[in-house]
């Protein structure tokens, strides 16, 4: 079982207009024999990335 979730935003207005922000998350679970903390792993899997892009003049 599986679950992922994601938001992405791009600024609009102001000083950082232009810049891309992305957010996703997903929960998983293994199954790993023989692990002292037990044969089920569950765990949040998180990445995010802040993009903005600019010209050197």
């Amino acid at each position: 079982m599986g679950l992922l979730s994601a938001v992405n935003y791009r600024v609009a207005e102001g000083p950082l207009s232009g810049m891309n922000i992305f957010l996703a998350a997903d929960k998983g679970r293994e199954k790993r024999d023989g692990s002292s903390l037990g044969d089920r792993l569950n765990y949040w899997d998180v990445k995010m990335s802040i993009q903005y892009d600019f010209m050197l003049r």
